[in-house]
């Protein structure tokens, strides 16, 4: 209760992504989803692209840096609809609902989830920092998804990269999200499934 307490102190803080604070970009994001009507909405992500990213704002005043902008994406962490299932995951910048989704429970499941992803099940490629994992995504649990045990693999990868692709078994990019706040979240599932 103690964390939770805190994060909602830090959503009102209402300090921008500063280079010489690490904490900065969370705040932020933080902010933006404070002032919005969840992560799934239009505002939350322009908001985020607008002020969180490095092309974007640095400061309250609105001034727009001239570096390049970074991909969006902060992942966060919950309980699923079914109350029982951990997830720890990154909507989709474009606002369309999809995602990509680490979910787990204590009864021992683990997988990643292409949530709402409009193509067929099959070998899916997800880039991350130079490396290429290949992983087969079924249709199981009304979505696509792959069993992968906790804290291997492409989810060590995701805890450390900055952005992912995720390429389609017809070879489209489906999605490209960063991997913001990734780490720590990923750890609070872990933690939460016992693993």
């Amino acid at each position: 209760m103690l964390r939770f307490a805190a994060v909602l102190c830090l959503m009102t803080t209402g300090a921008l992504a500063q280079e010489d604070d690490p904490m900065a970009l969370q705040r932020c994001v933080w902010r933006c989803l404070a002032d919005s009507p969840g992560a799934a909405s239009a505002e939350y992500n322009e908001c985020v692209a607008r002020l969180c990213t490095e092309g974007g704002s640095t400061s309250d005043a609105g001034t727009t840096s001239s570096s390049p902008t970074s991909i969006a994406g902060t992942w966060r962490g919950g309980i699923a609809a079914d109350g029982r299932t951990v997830f720890a995951g990154v909507d989709s910048p474009a606002g369309d609902g999809s995602g990509l989704f680490y979910m787990c429970d204590t009864a021992g499941q683990s997988y990643l989830m292409l949530y709402a992803a409009d193509a067929p099940p099959g070998a899916f490629h997800l880039d991350v920092a130079g490396q290429r994992y290949t992983l087969n995504f079924d249709m199981a649990r009304q979505q696509l998804t792959s069993n992968i045990a906790p804290r291997q693999g492409v989810l060590s990868a995701l805890a450390s990269g900055s952005s992912v692709s995720v390429v389609n078994p017809l070879g489209d990019r489906l999605l490209q999200v960063g991997l913001g706040n990734s780490r720590s979240t990923l750890e609070q599932a872990y933690s939460a499934c016992g693993s």
